[in-house]
């Protein structure tokens, strides 16, 4: 893997899911920025930036990944029919994402790019994982991973040995 530093904006779980296994495997450091809007009466919408910097913390270790929303979108094409026959419902139909606002992208974007900006020059290493909660203009921090994680202490660093262009060659 020819790069030094990864950023991620995606929409799917299953991508991101083997965004971070790729820059584990490879120890590259990885940004994943994320935002959402949670319809209600008031809705909920922001963002979230998650920083797997030196193998201390990731998108599974933070819980910020839907690991049975990954494994749906990364299975087979046999199998997605299989489980959408038995819902009876085409799952397009189920409109499962919502609009996405410029302004809150914005934010995490620009959030991102400066704990990048301390981290690369040394000023301090970055926030691990930081929520932004816009509907009440608030920001958390979490500095603290669940332990034993696969992606951070299991493939971490072992590079091709981890297996990670399984998902290259797999016929999706």
């Amino acid at each position: 893997m020819d790069t030094d530093y990864v950023f991620g904006c995606l929409d799917n779980e299953g991508s991101r899911l083997v965004l971070n296994e790729l820059c584990a495997a490879y120890s590259k450091p990885y940004f994943d920025l994320s935002s959402e809007i949670i319809p209600g009466n008031p809705p909920i919408y922001g963002g979230r930036i998650c920083i797997a910097w030196d193998g201390h913390g990731c998108l599974v270790c933070f819980q910020d990944l839907d690991i049975a929303e990954a494994q749906a979108d990364l299975e087979s094409p046999d199998n997605r029919l299989n489980r959408e026959a038995l819902y009876g419902v085409p799952r397009s139909a189920l409109g499962q994402t919502g609009p996405s606002v410029v302004s809150i992208n914005g934010v995490i974007a620009s959030l991102a790019v400066t704990e990048f900006m301390v981290g690369v020059t040394g000023i301090r290493l970055p926030k691990r994982f930081i929520n932004y909660r816009a509907d009440l203009i608030k920001f958390t921090f979490r500095e603290d991973p669940a332990a034993g994680c696969y992606y951070c202490q299991g493939i971490r660093g072992k590079g091709d040995a981890a297996n990670v262009r399984m998902y290259i060659t797999r016929n999706l």
